[in-house]
């Protein structure tokens, strides 16, 4: 036996058609990404894998926000950079 197919997107929902922040239809992309979570956290769950409600909008958020450099100063200087 081989696990269920992982539900995909609606078409509807990633395609945009020159329009950000509605889906083709014209409900809010908000809704559909909810939707989406919740579908995704339901499959995940029925085939025992852990998740949580939102773990597709949760794991997009992380890949695309950008990495704090905090320490990139003091990363470089121990490389060897001089920083006068």
């Amino acid at each position: 036996d081989s696990p269920p197919q992982k539900p995909r997107m609606a078409f509807n929902t990633m395609v945009h058609g020159e329009r950000y922040g509605i889906t083709l239809n014209g409900d809010p992309i908000e809704h559909a990404v909810e939707s989406y979570d919740t579908e995704l956290a339901q499959h995940y769950r029925g085939i025992g894998k852990s998740t949580t409600d939102d773990s597709w909008s949760h794991d997009m958020d992380q890949k695309f926000v950008p990495q704090l450099r905090d320490k990139l100063r003091e990363e470089l200087k121990n490389l060897g950079f001089d920083f006068r």
